[in-house]
């Protein structure tokens, strides 16, 4: 048997429970999960489920090695995607089968992806994402080029779904903080942070202006250039609040934050005849309207797309800027998935908070290089992702994947429950 082994290994047969790292399938999940980013920002939806399909096939291919951890981070995890699609049959029986196909590809797909890069080494994990970072550089570049040639300086958001960019692209830039600080010294890196900041600022998107300071706190710069950078940058934003016009769409974002909120009766939305054209009195509308269609249904609320599809049952005719979707998984559980839902979302969120938190407590985390810090700046984004986007296909990617993630925390030094999708059941694996 030893030699039989030894045989094998030096023949060059492929390890079926090792894959080899420039595999056809390997390959495919890899490229595939970037460019399925790239459609979905773009707006591309039967493209991007064409490459989930090929990346659920290779999964399926291998099906031998494709695993999900038994473990309640990674169920909490499907259960939410789950919620997301397949109680659509409480919309119609048409809608049912359409959302429930869309979650099962979004499982089989994410698993299968959790799947490969759990076998990869650190560096190939780390060049994937990279990767990530080139391509998403070069959706910026476009953005920037699109909107500028149409004579649009500021508010970079008109391009489709790109703004997600603002957001996923300041995570990576930090992740590679001491890669790129290797790469191009540090006074480069400190010039890159600056010119991001100053692109982020004049897109407008307000997750952005959010997550960017969050994660350069955290970052490897020194205490007292964090200090001094963020003096600076108070200074600055201050004195262009008091002396830029006050039609400036980035101030008007900028002081968004501190402005208190004003109570508008149902009566004053209705009388407003420009309502269905300004986003942010839209977003308020809907999200009371479903806070008060929630009490109607408590339980199970609505189903998944129940909101919309009431909206456009409501307001189609009379007022079709008013049937949209409920943005934000705060406003869109409670009323299309009920107490049901909220329960299943916080246990998710639980089980995701907790194991990051459990695994940052066992780092100093301060002293950690950048690539150690990327549980804390996945969480960072993902909370408010989840807190302001309207759901979709990506989005339940970057649930289930985060959970995926998130379990795997902190586990590498012990065997992890795991239920093969060949095998079945008799392939769990005990842990204390």
């Amino acid at each position: 048997m030893i030699s039989n082994d030894i045989s094998v290994k030096e023949s060059g047969a492929p390890d079926p429970h090792h894959p080899p790292e420039n595999s056809l399938a390997g390959f495919i999940i890899e490229w595939g999960s970037i460019f399925f980013v790239v459609c979905l920002l773009y707006k591309l939806e039967y493209m991007g489920a064409g490459i989930l399909v090929a990346i659920a096939t290779m999964g399926l291919s291998g099906v031998r090695n494709m695993r999900f951890p038994a473990t309640p981070t990674a169920i909490w995890s499907i259960l939410y995607v789950l919620l997301a699609t397949a109680t659509a049959f409480q919309v119609s029986i048409d809608e049912g089968v359409y959302r429930t196909a869309q979650g099962l590809l979004v499982l089989i797909s994410g698993i299968a992806i959790s799947s490969h890069f759990a076998k990869l080494p650190r560096h190939r994990i780390d060049s994937f994402l990279f990767r990530l970072l080139v391509v998403l550089t070069c959706v910026l570049v476009h953005i920037i080029v699109h909107h500028i040639r149409i004579g649009r300086y500021v508010d970079w958001k008109t391009l489709w779904g790109t703004k997600f960019v603002f957001s996923l692209l300041p995570v990576l830039f930090f992740f590679h903080e001491n890669r790129l600080r290797k790469k191009l010294s540090t006074i480069g890196w400190w010039f890159l942070t600056g010119a991001l900041a100053l692109l982020i600022l004049l897109s407008g998107e307000r997750k952005a202006y959010f997550l960017f300071p969050v994660l350069f706190l955290f970052s490897n710069a020194k205490l007292v250039s964090k200090i001094i950078t963020v003096a600076a940058a108070i200074s600055a934003l201050t004195l262009f609040v008091s002396y830029s016009s006050g039609d400036f769409y980035v101030k008007k974002q900028i002081l968004s934050f501190f402005e208190s909120h004003k109570d508008v009766s149902t009566v004053e939305f209705y009388a407003n005849q420009n309502l269905a054209f300004d986003s942010n009195l839209t977003r308020e509308f809907v999200n009371r309207t479903a806070k008060q269609e929630f009490f109607k249904r408590p339980f199970f609320g609505m189903g998944a797309t129940g909101y919309h599809a009431w909206a456009q049952k409501t307001y189609g005719n009379e007022n079709p800027g008013l049937a949209t979707n409920v943005h934000g998984e705060i406003n869109r559980v409670p009323v299309e998935n009920g107490l049901l839902g909220i329960g299943i979302v916080l246990a998710y969120l639980f089980c995701v908070v907790r194991r990051t938190l459990l695994c940052l407590k066992k780092k100093k985390t301060s002293q950690d290089s950048s690539e150690a810090k990327l549980p804390l700046y996945l969480l960072l984004f993902l909370l408010p992702y989840l807190a302001t986007e309207a759901i979709n296909t990506l989005m339940m990617e970057v649930i289930l994947l985060s959970g995926f993630y998130a379990n795997s925390l902190g586990r590498a030094r012990r065997a992890t429950p795991s239920l093969s999708l060949y095998q079945g059941p008799k392939n769990m694996v005990a842990t204390d």
